[in-house]
């Protein structure tokens, strides 16, 4: 296995220096089959006494036929199946034969091992519609009463990944990688998770970290490489210990700059904080909001803050969400349409119309932007439009807070929430959009799925939600303007600021 590791890790490598079938057959068989998963043998204790103990056991066929499932689950649910691959370059069949080649190669691989071979065979479709495997120190989150934010998932979802087997696996597993901890070697990660650690040292420029990490691992220096991780991790501290929200002044009574981290809870203070700069810059004639680092949130943040306190009126943008009815979209229909509105007294995403075979739709709207390939998957859509609701307030004398033009810098980072205010952003005219095509990972409604035999579980947006175009929010919203040739979004929109005062 660390061997496959490494060899995807130098492909990983070599790109960023070259830049810097299922059927219903599957069901009905795993129906039948009655293998035991969990074996009872008798281990002595420490007074050599006869002890009886469960050990989670899997065999090799159980995982291919997980495989199997999971493959016809993501071809009959997975509305993102066909564009995650010419947008994301993830391929999900060539995936699964990597696992199954893995799998048929080395049959008496443990259960740990086949949680492994999962999370790294699968993480190029990491994030993609919110796409993961659930790894074992995520999965007690959604175990209730621990369930959190997993609370607004569809009740049955949360059921499928707490049933008895799905607990036992993870114990399992828990079990051996807490135990690695303890011992301090390079079991205690998944490949997946050296990837990336790995990856991280790319995304903060130290490529010569990167590859120092990388042969630590293939000569097994486990002390070496987590001091050297240990360096990437204060680098990435010291670079995430920007504030969340920050504003500056680029130019007095010209250039303001409104710079958003993230779109999780914003506490009192970075509302006023917000507000009190408006009333600063209002008279301005350009404010800059930056995304670029955003990988999400809630939209409702960006709504709420950002976009109702600076509009004169209420906008509505619109757009399409698509689907395959497979057997986990179908048993949440209501649910999951009910999933697309924003639970906010002011801004709302609301289906204009049931949902109806895509056929129809395609008739009676020009989405000149759609790819018709992907449209062979989906069984229904609906129209969508989403409200923003003006939201002026007594202490701008009831009109807009701010009066000049907005910008907003995008690059592949902004993402899932930030992915939503890029598309709302310039559907509605509200900003100029300057810098790259955002990251996408965005599908709507969320589920989660336990494999019938390991009890392995995973997570998936279910729905193709396009612009008013047709070009898919997975895909990334393309700005208005590119950056220019060598420079970052934010010199590229001070420069055609400059030109727009000569």
């Amino acid at each position: 296995m660390k061997k496959i590791i490494i060899i995807f890790l130098a492909l990983i490598l070599m790109l960023l220096l070259a830049a810097c079938n299922g059927s219903d057959e599957i069901i009905a068989e795993l129906e039948e089959s009655e293998e035991e998963i969990v074996e009872i043998v008798e281990l002595p204790d420490e007074e050599g006494e006869d002890e009886t103990e469960e050990i989670f056991t899997l065999t090799s066929s159980q995982m291919l036929e997980d495989l199997d499932y999971m493959l016809y689950v993501l071809e009959n649910n997975f509305s993102l199946f066909d564009v995650a691959y010419w947008a994301r370059g993830a391929d999900i069949p060539s995936m699964i034969e990597t696992t199954r080649q893995y799998i048929s190669d080395n049959p008496d691989i443990s259960p740990e091992r086949f949680y492994d071979v999962m999370a790294t065979n699968f993480l190029p479709l990491r994030g993609i519609g919110h796409f993961s495997i659930i790894d074992w120190q995520q999965y007690p989150q959604i175990t209730p009463p621990t369930t959190g934010n997993w609370v607004f998932l569809p009740q049955n979802s949360l059921r499928r990944a707490t049933q008895p087997h799905s607990l036992a696996f993870y114990e399992h597993v828990s079990a051996v990688f807490e135990e690695a901890t303890k011992r301090g070697d390079f079991l205690q990660f998944t490949g997946a998770e050296i990837q990336l650690m790995i990856n991280l040292a790319f995304l903060h420029g130290e490529t010569e970290i990167a590859e120092e990490m990388m042969q630590a691992f293939e000569n097994d220096d486990f002390d070496k490489f987590m001091q050297l991780n240990s360096v990437i991790v204060e680098i990435a501290t010291n670079a995430a210990g920007v504030p969340n929200v920050a504003t500056e002044v680029i130019e007095p009574g010209k250039i303001a700059y409104l710079s958003v981290e993230s779109f999780l809870e914003a506490g009192i203070w970075e509302r006023e904080q917000i507000f009190d700069f408006y009333e600063e810059i209002r008279d301005f004639e350009h404010l800059i909001i930056d995304v670029r680092r955003n990988r999400g949130g809630f939209p409702t943040w960006f709504y709420g803050m950002i976009m109702e306190p600076n509009i004169p009126e209420n906008v509505t943008v619109e757009g399409f969400a698509f689907f395959t009815q497979g057997e986990y979209t179908s048993e949440s229909a209501r649910p999951l349409i009910t999933g697309l509105m924003i639970e906010n007294s002011r801004t709302q995403i609301s289906v204009a119309d049931n949902r109806r075979p895509v056929s129809e739709i395609l008739e009676e709207f020009d989405i000149p932007d759609i790819n018709m390939d992907d449209m062979e998957r989906m069984d229904y859509g609906f129209r969508v439009q989403a409200t923003i609701d003006a939201a002026l307030r007594p202490r701008f004398n009831n009109e807009p807070a701010f009066n000049g033009r907005i910008w907003m810098l995008t690059a592949p980072r902004t993402t899932s929430a930030a992915q939503i205010s890029a598309w709302v952003a310039k559907e509605s005219g509200f900003a100029t959009l300057v810098g790259e095509v955002t990251g996408g990972a965005y599908g709507g409604p969320r589920i989660l799925t336990a494999l019938p035999n390991s009890g392995l579980v995973f997570q998936m947006d279910v729905f193709y939600v396009t612009d008013s175009h047709g070009r898919p929010l997975e895909a990334g919203t393309i700005p208005h303007y590119f950056n220019r040739e060598g420079l970052d979004a934010l010199e590229t929109v001070l420069e055609m600021i400059s030109e727009l005062s000569e």
